[in-house]
């Protein structure tokens, strides 16, 4: 038996300005769309996919905070990266399970 809800309720916990956030495993359909930002990053538009990629994967979250590309685009490039490998990691080790 595949218990289908133990993989959906896997998140990764950060701390923004002392609030928890529980990011989820982006959906197909985020999936998707990510990969749409990101056959479309060039040189001249990489930063600003970045914060856009960034925001789809912030506003996946259980508490149902939404973030503005505004609010994105105040954080460091290396939060970015941080928070981006984090939640890819969740969805590397989904795909290696045996299950």
């Amino acid at each position: 038996m595949v218990d289908i809800d133990r993989y959906m309720n896997i998140t990764e916990e950060f701390i923004f300005k002392g609030k928890k956030l529980h990011v989820k495993q982006p959906s197909a359909k985020a999936t998707k769309e990510i990969g749409k930002l990101e056959t479309a990053m060039n040189e001249d538009n990489a930063l600003d996919m970045k914060c856009k990629i960034t925001q789809i994967v912030l506003n996946n979250n259980e508490e149902g905070v939404n973030f503005a590309i505004e609010e994105v685009e105040e954080l460091p490039f290396k939060v970015q990266d941080v928070i981006i490998r984090k939640v890819t990691e969740m969805k590397v080790q989904a795909d290696n399970d045996p299950n």
